[in-house]
């Protein structure tokens, strides 16, 4: 009788590609070239990148609207599907227990 769980596939493409990625961000963090370390210069690109020009297209204050306030849906998913406020109420949670915990509260 052998006393080997068997492998979760799951687990292992998960613990791979962690690795992988973690592996990457570590070989990419060291990339920069020796000269310019010499030079104590940084790789953000040319020295003259020319003149910057305020964007013309879009609206600022619709985006800066949508940036702050719109849930994309988020809301009816965490109170309808999920029906997180039910229970946040039969868990007994306190207001200041919820603040704790790390729950947005809107004051509109």
């Amino acid at each position: 009788m052998s006393s080997r769980r068997p492998c979760n596939a799951g687990m292992v493409t998960a613990l791979v590609f962690t690795s992988l990625f973690a592996l990457s961000g570590c070989a990419m963090s060291g990339s920069s070239s020796s000269t310019d370390q010499m030079a104590g210069t940084s790789s953000d690109g040319p020295a003259d990148q020319g003149t910057v020009e305020a964007r013309t297209d879009g609206d600022q204050a619709a985006g800066r609207e949508a940036f702050r306030f719109e849930t994309f849906g988020n809301e009816g998913f965490w109170t309808d599907a999920v029906r997180l406020p039910a229970g946040m109420v039969a868990a007994k949670v306190t207001p200041l227990m919820a603040l704790d915990l790390g729950v947005q509260v809107d004051i509109d």
